[in-house]
């Protein structure tokens, strides 16, 4: 196949000798004609892959619009709420979670685990030296880990005076919801 040009318009010609008889047959397209096909999935793909990359703008504008909603909600309740998955990872704390628990700042801004925070509050005394500062039950429970539906409400006294109630709800899917008031 050679590409040639016949009255302004550039051709493809294929040409075929014929093994029985001594002719030579040629043809010729138009070489519109030949993409015309090719050029209309083209524009079908390229539009929609624009109407995609337009929906998934979009998409993205309103999961980020909630989610400065939910984290302005977070940080205007009065109660603490730390959320941990099934495999013990801190997915949403609040604000007043880390205020009342005399967690550090930095537990806002970076990946933690349920078990960073249980290691924190133990070295800094928050429960007492080897647990004094809440019942045996409640130690116990914390030094299992703390994630079990074992005790869903108790309170306590933080070293410095303040009363903490604490809600457990476990989650279906192994995680738990832990408010502080």
């Amino acid at each position: 196949a050679r590409s040639l040009e016949f009255d302004d318009i550039n051709r493809t010609v294929t040409l075929r000798s014929l093994k029985e008889y001594p002719l030579v047959v040629n043809v010729a397209t138009d070489e519109g004609a030949i993409l015309a096909r090719w050029r209309h999935q083209a524009i079908g793909l390229t539009g929609g892959s624009l109407i995609i990359v337009l929906y998934s703008m979009l998409l993205l504008h309103a999961l980020k619009a909630k989610s400065r909603e939910l984290e302005v909600t977070l940080n205007s309740m009065t109660q603490g709420i730390i959320m941990a998955d099934s495999e013990r990872r801190v997915p949403v704390i609040n604000r007043q979670a880390v205020m009342l628990l005399g967690l550090p700042d930095a537990l806002l801004t970076k990946p933690t685990t349920f078990d960073d925070i249980l290691a924190f509050q133990c070295a800094s005394g928050e429960f007492g030296k080897d647990g004094k500062a809440v019942t045996a039950k409640v130690w116990e429970w914390i030094q299992k880990g703390g994630m079990s539906g074992e005790i869903p409400v108790y309170e306590r006294v933080r070293p410095g005076g303040t009363a903490l109630e604490i809600r457990t709800v476990l989650l279906p899917s192994g995680g738990i919801v832990r408010t502080y008031t």
